[in-house]
């Protein structure tokens, strides 16, 4: 979390991440361990979703330069482009909303 004027969508999920963190280490070992995977999703940090979002774009990069492989027979080009839209489909197929925080990552 960082001092804003605003609230982005990515301080209000570390807020949660924490608050539900912290109610599970509160509890017994055998309840936490039950309590934390029903709330997985709730306590996934910032870089896991980085490290996703990475992963989704080197696949998309990879299937690029099989396309173009194909289509041309040899290697055409060494730049590759991926519409931020197909990215952006892919990550909401894992419940990423916002790439906002990907972009400004230092893996991107």
């Amino acid at each position: 979390m960082h001092l804003r004027s605003d609230v982005r969508e990515d301080d209000v999920n570390q807020a949660i991440s924490i608050i539900v963190g912290s109610f599970i280490q509160a509890q017994k070992l055998s309840t936490a361990k039950i309590l934390r995977t029903r709330f997985s999703k709730y306590i996934t940090n910032a870089k896991d979703s980085d490290d996703l979002i990475l992963h989704l774009l080197q696949q998309l990069m990879t299937e690029e330069q099989r396309h173009q492989h194909s289509k041309h027979g040899v290697r055409s080009s060494d730049r590759i482009e991926i519409p931020v839209s197909q990215l952006e489909t892919k990550a909401r197929e894992l419940d990423i909303l916002s790439l906002r925080g990907f972009f400004e990552s230092k893996q991107f």
